[in-house]
């Protein structure tokens, strides 16, 4: 007879067991539990989808000893007593209260409540609480709803691969999106050069596969190949003839990793299979190029991408894979049956951001974060392109395709299901939808015309959305720093396809990090402090820890040529990202003046234009096929102003604005003031001295006009630029920062009904004197 201690808090060290792991039966029901199924108003209430009351009157279900007790058997009882702390846990004799309130939304909470008397209705909080939720009867044939209907469940994860059979073929033949998104940024004809045959008992390898010019369907592995390379399992010059033939399944099996794709790809009752290393010859510099620019095909065309997220195990870690807690404590639990007449009711765990990324929860296993997989650099843009992905090796099964992220025990999450991630706080850790990977503004610049704005909200919104996705990019480590570029030419290759581009250019068209035809607005770039929250996440530091300015720590040195304008010229920094010039208050300003009527008045003063790219010995304006990752001698031609920094320019900004004071007939003009605000933003951090080099030269790429009725500032001139030293040829210059001045305006009245007229007088008043040269200067 087992103690009531050892009930309520079970000792989780147990050997390890490799044999298959029984079924857990789902949805069964002790007695207690069964007469609230069948007597509660609430559970009636619900099914019928009736208007709720605010609340119902609450529901003695039984004691905690009882929940301890019944757990094994009863999937409620271990629902509820999985939810609680181990405070209220350890009182046996307290009771267990529900109590059901209606939500705005016409659904149902319930409060759970433990105590010795029934609570109060004055405010009193639950201990813990979950959801009603309905589904009909034919949403048991909906693979997507598995986490429901299922009537047992694996222990291990691992076992319950033949689910995800059905989540890829629902998918593939239902979600429009996820079928739209393979055929906007890829080839549908371009096949892998090579693939595995993964028969029932062995391996061999297939040759030639894309020259057939035949489309078959093949998974494609998404992995870490481990700490010593050298032994991993790959395929050579010396090998190649051999893996036609077979692959011996005790070399496979020298990999965890590999042993598990292969068996996943059988039971999803697929053929093929694609392995980098081992369809990749990895001692033939030629081949390993080739075929490296071609990830976007191969992860693109895939039917799906397996992901390990963990390296590969050996000994007892390789046993506690996927290990987990019993899976009736997320798995929702139907109280009600659904009927062909009748709707069916179930419980279900909250769902919201905050819940599902806090630990004490314990749906850890949701944080990108803690993922091995997802701190690899290569795996960035195969997670992205793939247009599904089963992420195994965690302790639950996870699969995402463009249009959603399911758990196999929580079902659906993320967009277009309840959760909104706010993606101005990449710190949560987690990611539930690959639309911010995707938006809406690249196919926005991507037709956009002569006359469109660089300011246009689309385009600042498009450059902010890249760099967000080069940071999380280049916080991902890769062992060898020379491919930093090509790692990310998928990713690239992806948005030039969406946005219009293609191989030869098109209107999209991708310049070493920036982007053709808005190139002025994506030179804006800066290095700039993490957050806090990222630098301490991607440093393993408690939070806290750090205290601006931070140091200066280069993780990964430049090891590609890349033109001095591109960020892909700057080190990746422990403690620093890529910020964008524009990303104060701009964006937000810009949106206010479209408004009915305008918030603001925001106007173009002046803009850098670009005149013209050239790859290396290419003719000009001509995209090579190896663009998307080789930039060495790329250079573009821009008409800017400049200013060499020898000249005083703050005296000339004063000069310029006494001229306007002295000139202007409109008497409120001359009372105004001006509070200037500079800022130098150096591209080497390990420079001393917060100066640009004097040999250098401003150069004016934008020069902005805000208009409101807020602040003590109503009015602002704001000029942005680059910092450039001569290049290493005649006539070419090298970018080595930016810069940004904020002349701010104060004492101009400024109401809604006169700000457009202001904004029309101020936009006649100069302030970039005749000192600055209007030039076209090659960057390099």
């Amino acid at each position: 007879m087992r103690s009531m201690r050892s009930l309520l808090f079970p000792s989780s060290k147990k050997k390890p067991t490799t044999s298959p792991t029984p079924a857990i039966p789902l949805h069964t029901l002790c007695p207690s539990c069964a007469s609230l199924s069948h007597t509660w108003p609430v559970l009636t209430a619900a099914a019928q989808r009736n208007s709720p009351p605010n609340q119902w009157p609450t529901h003695l279900l039984c004691t905690v000893a009882h929940l301890v007790q019944a757990r094994p058997t009863c999937h409620l009882c271990a629902f509820i007593l999985a939810s609680l702390d181990d405070g209220p846990r350890s009182k046996l004799d307290a009771n267990v209260y529900l109590r059901g309130v209606g939500t705005s939304d016409g659904s149902v909470s319930v409060g759970v409540y433990v105590g010795l008397r029934v609570p109060a209705s004055d405010g009193t909080k639950p201990v813990s609480g979950f959801f009603l939720r309905t589904y009909s009867h034919s949403d048991r044939n909906d693979a997507f709803f598995s986490h429901v209907t299922t009537k047992s469940r694996q222990v291990l994860a691992r076992d319950n691969i033949g689910l995800a059979r059905g989540w890829i073929q629902t998918c593939a033949a239902t979600h429009k999106h996820c079928q739209s998104f393979q055929q906007r940024t890829v080839a549908a004809h371009s096949m892998p050069t090579r693939v595995l045959e993964v028969g029932p008992k062995t391996v061999r390898l297939r040759c030639n596969m894309a020259a057939k010019k035949q489309k078959f369907e093949y998974l494609a592995l998404s992995h870490m190949w481990g700490e010593n390379h050298s032994q991993q399992l790959r395929l050579l010059k010396a090998n190649l003839k051999a893996f036609q033939a077979e692959i011996p399944m005790h070399k496979l099996a020298t990999s965890s990793t590999f042993i598990e794709a292969i068996r996943v790809t059988r039971e999803l009752g697929y053929g093929f299979l694609w392995i980098d290393s081992l369809c990749i010859i990895q001692d033939s510099d030629e081949d390993w190029k080739f075929e490296a620019a071609r990830m976007a095909i191969v992860y693109g065309n895939a039917v799906c991408n397996i992901a390990s997220l963990f390296p590969p195990a050996r000994g007892e870690n390789a046993r506690r894979v996927g290990r987990r807690q019993d899976p009736r404590i997320w798995n929702p639990c139907i109280l009600r049956a659904a009927t062909p007449t009748a709707l069916g009711v179930y419980v279900e765990h909250a769902k919201d951001a905050s819940m599902l990324v806090d630990e004490e929860w314990g749906r850890d296993w949701l944080i990108q974060d803690k993922w091995p997989l997802f701190g690899r650099a290569w795996t960035f843009q195969e997670y992205l392109l793939s247009p599904r992905t089963l992420l195994i090796g965690h302790q639950n099964l996870m699969y995402q395709c463009t249009q959603l992220f399911y758990d196999e025990l929580l079902g659906p999450l993320g967009d277009n299901h309840g959760l909104e991630i706010d993606m101005q706080k990449p710190s949560l850790g987690i990611d539930l939808g690959k639309s911010h990977y995707f938006p809406a503004s690249i196919r926005a610049v991507g037709s956009s015309t002569a006359t469109t704005p660089l300011s246009s909200p689309a385009t600042l919104s498009f450059v902010r959305d890249w760099l967000l996705i080069a940071n999380e990019y280049r916080a991902r480590k890769l062992s060898y720093a020379k491919d930093r570029t090509i790692a990310y030419a998928g990713v690239a290759r992806a948005w030039q396809s969406l946005g219009g581009g293609g191989g030869g250019g098109g209107h999209l068209t991708y310049l070493a990090g920036a982007w053709a035809p808005c190139v002025p607005v994506c030179l804006l770039w800066h290095v700039a402090p993490k957050p806090a929250q990222l630098a301490y996440a991607h440093n393993g530091l408690p939070s806290g820890h750090l205290v601006p300015p931070y140091a200066v720590k280069v993780q990964e040195a430049v090891a590609q040529p890349a033109p001095s304008w591109s960020w892909f010229s700057v080190p990746t920094y422990a403690f620093h990202q890529i910020g964008f010039l524009l990303q104060d208050d701009e964006m937000a300003v810009r949106r206010k003046s479209y408004r009915t009527p305008p918030g603001a008045c925001f106007d173009d003063v002046f803009w850098a234009e670009m005149v013209s790219f050239r790859f290396g010995s290419q003719p000009v304006g001509v995209f090579p096929a190896s663009g998307f990752f080789e930039f060495g001698g790329l250079r573009i031609t821009l008409r800017v102003k400049t200013l060499p920094v020898s000249v005083n320019w703050a005296a000339d900004v004063w000069a310029q604005m006494r001229a306007v004071q002295t000139s202007t007939t409109c008497a409120e003009d001359r009372k105004i003031d001006c509070s200037p605000a500079f800022d130098y933003y150096p591209d080497d951090l390990s420079r001393t001295g917060k100066k640009p080099p004097k040999n250098g030269l401003l150069a004016l790429v934008a020069e902005l006009q805000i208009v409101r009725t807020g602040g003590s500032f109503t009015v602002q001139r704001r000029l942005v630029g680059l910092i450039l030293v001569p290049g290493p040829e005649r006539g070419t210059w090298m970018r080595v920062g930016v810069w940004k001045l904020k002349l701010r305006i104060s004492g101009v009245p400024v109401t809604s009904g006169n700000m457009a007229q202001v904004a029309r007088r101020w936009r006649e008043y100069v302030f970039v004197s005749k000192k600055w040269s209007k030039e076209t200067i090659t960057l390099v």
